[in-house]
């Protein structure tokens, strides 16, 4: 009986290793959306401080604005227009001054046309102001008036109230006092140069030849009357000479104010 060897064992297969799982890739363009925050940050505030920067030089190129007009300097811009030969002189306005009553004015709208010329009312608002008189200067008397305010605003206010009137009481019936009676109408002229604010009106009375030529101008904390009772016939009135005479009491306003900067 013959013994026969036992069967080869039969060997288990190697595992096969599980396939290795990648991550997907991803394809990006640009930087991440943290980035492109933090750079759109960054550009609108290098264009931000780009603006101020140019703004700031901008303001230092500007002229600064003159300082508002002083007592003195009112007093010096009337030296100016005092005549040599002595027929006029320069005084100095304040409240106490000027005591006169108020003209009765109707319609009351019209008030403020009247009050610093033919009234001769110091401006409630007014802090002084300077004044010469012209008597008889070539058939016309003529008085000019600078009143100084507190500021600009206040100044503009003085004017505005004036230069709101005019249209309102424009070729109305007016009454001064208790029988007095005249018209009011816009006077076209050519205003000084770099003036705030600038009218004229003329002031007829009924049934006489006289009128009354009132010019008024704005500039910073002032505003001057000038106001004129013009007897000439009228075939020889102009507005010319009051226009003259503003525009060479402003021009010499304005050397003021260079000076002062």
């Amino acid at each position: 009986m013959s013994s026969s060897a036992p069967p080869d064992p039969v060997l288990a297969p190697d595992p096969v290793p599980a396939p290795e799982v990648l991550a997907p890739e991803v394809l990006a363009f640009g930087p991440s959306p943290a980035g492109r925050a933090r750079r759109r940050a960054l550009t609108v505030a290098a264009v931000v401080v780009a603006v101020l920067l140019a703004g700031v030089a901008v303001w230092r190129l500007l002229p600064e604005p003159p300082p508002p007009f002083s007592l003195v300097d009112l007093q010096g811009v009337y030296a100016g227009m005092v005549r040599s030969d002595g027929t006029n002189e320069v005084s100095i306005l304040t409240p106490d001054k000027l005591t006169e009553p108020p003209s009765r004015v109707s319609p009351p709208e019209c008030v403020p046309l009247f009050d610093a010329t033919l009234s001769n009312q110091f401006p409630a608002a007014a802090l002084d102001g300077v004044s010469t008189y012209w008597l008889d200067a070539g058939g016309a008397t003529i008085s000019l008036a600078t009143y100084r305010f507190g500021d600009a605003k206040a100044a503009r206010r003085q004017f505005d109230e004036v230069a709101a009137a005019v249209p309102a009481c424009t070729h109305r019936p007016l009454t001064l006092g208790k029988s007095s009676t005249m018209t009011v109408g816009p006077q076209p002229v050519t205003e000084p140069a770099d003036v705030d604010g600038y009218l004229s009106y003329l002031q007829s009375a009924s049934g006489a030849d006289s009128r009354f030529s009132t010019d008024v101008a704005l500039l910073d904390n002032t505003v001057t009357w000038q106001y004129r009772y013009d007897y000439r016939s009228q075939d020889n009135y102009t507005p010319l000479p009051a226009q003259q005479l503003m525009s060479s009491l402003m021009s010499q306003m304005h050397d003021v104010q260079d000076r002062n900067r």
